[in-house]
């Protein structure tokens, strides 16, 4: 079912640093409870700086992605790595209230009103019964998370087109095991933990897999410079979709017919 022979060292560090994460808040709640929740899962705390570190990491990747391949991958590549390295750093913003308590800025008084935490940021808003954490942030983000990780690497299996706009897009498609990990990972910090700040270690060790996830996805080789590569030349998408297309599909070139 998973091929480890195919497993970086990398991707093994990030799944190691996932089980000493969860054995670290494990620990804590058993013999100093107080410090899991005032160092460990706090805002501010050790977790939250390291999501800062994983999200900061991430964007320069996608940054980095769409500066070294501009001339030898299609507009789009490029345009999709740009938002996605934006989005990390939205996540940034978010994590760290875009900087508030850093800076000592007042949160604007309509956003207080909606803010259960009166904080400047989007995800603690209430309006009404709408609660963005829950929604948005909540079960909206884990639909996404199920279709990304797990929906769409299947239909790229067995759909040559749908692998193809995939590698044009430069998304990365995670492994059978990237994508399962995500389940445990997901579920067990409400379940182990009696802290109301769970949620932290969930978030941490999700960045940590999506590391794994953009470092060594299924089709990694589409970010490998292409030499003579036109700038977004549809013959570039080509070779790229044909290097990457399963080997028993047959190729049919770019744009997917």
């Amino acid at each position: 079912m998973f091929d480890r022979s195919s497993m970086r060292p990398g991707e093994w560090l990030v799944y190691v640093s996932v089980v000493f994460l969860f054995a670290t808040a494990l620990g804590l709640e058993l013999v100093a409870p107080e410090r899991l929740e005032t160092v460990y899962l706090a805002e501010d705390g050790v977790l939250e700086w390291l999501i800062v570190i994983i999200f900061a990491f991430l964007a320069g990747l996608c940054f980095w992605r769409a500066l070294q391949l501009r001339r030898m991958r299609s507009g789009a590549f490029v345009g999709v790595s740009v938002l996605l390295g934006l989005a990390f750093i939205f996540g940034i913003g978010e994590e760290l209230s875009w900087g508030q308590r850093i800076f000592g800025i007042e949160t604007p008084g309509p956003l207080k009103r909606y803010n259960k935490q009166q904080e400047l940021n989007i995800h603690n808003l209430k309006v009404g019964r709408i609660n963005f954490n829950q929604l948005i942030f909540g079960w909206l983000l884990f639909l996404g998370l199920a279709l990304y990780l797990l929906v769409l690497p299947w239909l790229a299996d067995r759909y040559a087109q749908v692998r193809a706009w995939v590698d044009h897009l430069g998304l990365p498609l995670a492994t059978r095991l990237q994508a399962l990990a995500f389940v445990p990972v997901l579920i067990l910090p409400q379940q182990l933990l009696a802290s109301k700040e769970s949620d932290e270690l969930a978030e941490v060790c999700g960045a940590l897999l999506l590391v794994a996830v953009f470092c060594y996805a299924r089709n990694r080789s589409i970010y490998s410079p292409m030499p003579g590569a036109g700038i977004g030349s549809r013959s570039t998408a080509s070779r790229a979709v044909a290097q990457t297309a399963p080997l028993d599909q047959p190729y049919r070139g770019w744009p997917p017919r």
